[in-house]
């Protein structure tokens, strides 16, 4: 772990403070075990404004073992309950590409919800961005 990782950083208008860092193991799913090495990292923040009275806390997601593309995963399909923990907080989801699986997956995610309450999906809204 680096030096410093865990203290508070300070910015002009806000601090950000470290809350938390466990492991959340993927979940077997149908005939598929759950692997020790599969798990997500959920580190937990707060951003704290210094001028008002008002805490955000956030989780941010990072998967070391991120299921790359290939065949049906299982682990995918584990991924995909996580936002339902979390449904009313904000969450950052990290991937080691810059972002596109994890766009990939909130765009997914959202589509899924989005079937199950309307009955049907807009893919380009998500596609286009």
């Amino acid at each position: 772990m680096r030096p410093g990782y865990k203290a508070d950083v300070e910015f002009e208008n806000f601090c950000v403070r470290f809350m938390d860092e466990p492991k959340i193991q993927l979940p077997a799913v149908g005939n598929h075990p759950a692997h020790p090495d599969k798990y997500v990292v959920q580190i937990e923040v707060a951003a704290q404004s210094l001028q008002d009275d008002y805490e955000l806390r956030v989780r941010i997601f990072y998967c070391p073992s991120w299921p790359y593309r290939g065949a049906a995963n299982p682990d995918l399909a584990a991924l995909f309950r996580l936002p339902k923990l979390y449904q009313n907080e904000p969450v950052v989801v990290v991937d080691r590409f810059g972002g596109t699986e994890a766009a990939t997956l909130c765009a997914l995610t959202t589509l899924v919800q989005q079937l199950s309450r309307d009955q049907h999906v807009d893919v380009y809204i998500y596609a286009k961005f």
